[in-house]
C-alpha cells in the first residue's frame, strides 16, 4: 500500500492528530474523573472549561440524536475536538487503530486497498458518523485509509480513554446499537449500492492533488474501468453517461474529466 508523502507522516498520525493521545482529557477511573498518564505528568485539559464542555454536548446531542441520550454530557469528559486538515489521514489501513472519531463537520473519505485489485472507495462519512469505532472496540487495525475530503472537524476519544468508557453503563447501553447501524449502513450501501458506485469509487481513487493542484482528468477508457471491475463494457458506458447527463463528469475518446470531485463524491451519499 502506497502511501504519498505530505498526506501523513509514516503512522499515519499528522495533522495535528498525535498519536495515542491526541490532546484530550485522560480519565483515570470508570467514574470519569479527569486524571493523568501512568507516569503521574498532568492530563492535558482542553475540554476542562464547563462552558465549552456545555457548548461541545450541544452539538454533540444533535448530531447522535436519538442515540445520544446521557452520551452528550458524557462524551466530552473523554476526548476533543481536533480539525483535520483537506487531504490528510486520520488513520491508515491495517494500522493499530488507537482512536475513533464521531465526524462533527466536513467529511471523511474511507478507501479500503486491495492486493492485485483497485481501491474500494466507501461512502464518505458525514457529520454524525464514526471512524474506527468498531476497530478501536475489537482492538483490530485500521481496516481503511481514512482521509479527510476538504477540512473536518472531529471529536477524538483516544483508545486509552475508549476502554473506560466502555465500563460505563451510558456507553455500555448504546455502544451495540451504534456498531450495528454503522454495519447496516456499510451492508445496505455494499448491497444496494450497485455498479454506479463501483465506477464512481473508481473514478474517485484516482483522485490526486500534487504541489497543491488537484488533477481533473483521468487517461481512461471504458474498457480500463470494465477490466478493473470486471463489469460488462456496456453497463459501464450505460453508467458513465448518466453521470456525464448528471453533469458530473464528460467522456472523450480516452479520457476521463471530472469538474468536481466533492459533487461527484456526493452523489454516492445521494443514490
Amino acid at each position: 500500500m502506497s502511501r504519498p508523502k505530505g498526506n501523513g507522516d509514516p503512522a499515519g498520525k499528522s495533522a495535528g492528530l498525535p498519536a495515542g493521545n491526541p490532546s484530550a482529557r485522560r480519565v483515570d477511573d470508570a467514574a470519569g474523573t479527569p486524571g493523568g498518564d501512568p507516569a503521574g505528568k498532568p492530563a492535558d485539559d482542553p475540554a476542562g472549561n464547563p462552558a465549552d464542555e456545555a457548548a461541545l454536548a450541544t452539538r454533540l446531542a444533535i448530531l447522535l440524536g436519538r442515540d445520544a441520550g446521557a452520551l452528550a454530557t458524557l462524551l466530552p469528559r473523554y476526548g476533543a475536538v481536533q480539525t483535520l486538515r483537506s487531504g490528510r489521514a486520520f488513520a491508515w489501513q491495517d494500522d493499530p487503530a488507537d482512536r475513533c472519531a464521531l465526524v462533527l463537520s466536513g467529511r471523511l473519505l474511507p478507501t479500503k486497498n486491495r492486493i492485485g485489485a483497485p481501491p474500494i472507495v466507501l461512502p464518505p462519512l458525514a457529520p454524525g458518523s464514526w471512524a474506527c469505532l468498531a476497530e478501536s472496540v475489537a482492538r483490530a487495525p485500521a481496516q481503511a485509509d481514512y482521509r479527510a475530503r476538504g477540512d473536518a472537524e472531529l471529536f477524538v476519544i483516544p483508545a486509552y480513554n475508549l476502554s473506560l468508557l466502555e465500563k460505563r453503563a451510558e456507553f455500555a447501553a448504546v455502544l451495540p446499537l451504534l456498531l450495528a447501524r454503522e454495519t447496516l449502513a456499510l451492508h445496505g450501501w455494499l448491497l444496494g449500492g450497485g455498479n454506479r458506485e463501483r465506477v464512481v469509487g473508481w473514478l474517485l481513487a484516482r483522485r490526486k492533488t500534487v504541489a497543491g493542484i488537484e488533477n481533473h482528468s483521468i487517461a481512461a477508457t471504458q474498457a480500463d474501468i470494465a477490466g478493473d471491475l470486471g463489469l460488462a463494457r456496456e453497463t459501464v458506458n450505460r453508467h458513465l453517461a448518466r453521470l456525464e447527463a448528471e453533469g458530473l463528469l464528460f467522456t472523450g475518446r480516452a479520457e476521463i474529466s471530472v469538474p468536481d470531485w466533492a459533487a461527484l463524491e456526493d452523489s454516492l451519499r445521494e443514490d
